[in-house]
């Protein structure tokens, strides 16, 4: 059972996080607002150990969700791809790890394209069941 003090900070967090994304959109923070709201319903699922239930869409619902040039966008995705993969070797289902390769390749062609990229797909490539995926890597992974 996760520490009560932990999910209820990551509680508050995610009410706060959520209040600002809704109540001020145009907000020069709400990109931020929308990242963090994911990420503490990650950590939170984390702890609670529910992952596999966990929306990876609506958690992370990339570039496209995001400002343009929004610094937020490789952070969502690289998310996106690492709850993918965490899924995937929960289930341990290898087809789970198909899911991760979209904003995989997203990832690859954001305009940042900085570290995130090849975070992620080193922690594609560190899964036990998505390294033995039929297909190989990911598109936008270099080989």
């Amino acid at each position: 059972m996760p520490p009560a003090d932990a999910t209820q900070l990551l509680n508050d967090a995610l009410a706060d996080f959520q209040l600002v994304v809704t109540q001020t959109p145009t907000s020069s923070f709400a990109d931020g607002a929308l990242f963090w709201s994911g990420r503490c319903r990650y950590e939170l699922l984390l702890l609670q150990a529910a992952l596999a239930d966990f929306d990876a869409v609506e958690a992370w619902p990339g570039a496209h969700a995001y400002p343009l040039n929004s610094q937020w966008v490789d952070n969502a995705l690289y998310y996106e791809v690492r709850t993918r993969v965490d899924q995937a070797t929960l289930a341990n289902d290898v087809a789970l790890c198909d899911l991760a390769c979209p904003p995989m390749l997203e990832l690859a062609s954001s305009f940042l394209r900085t570290s995130p990229h090849t975070e992620a797909c080193a922690y594609f490539d560190g899964s036990p069941v998505c390294a033995a995926r039929p297909t190989g890597r990911c598109n936008g992974c270099p080989p």
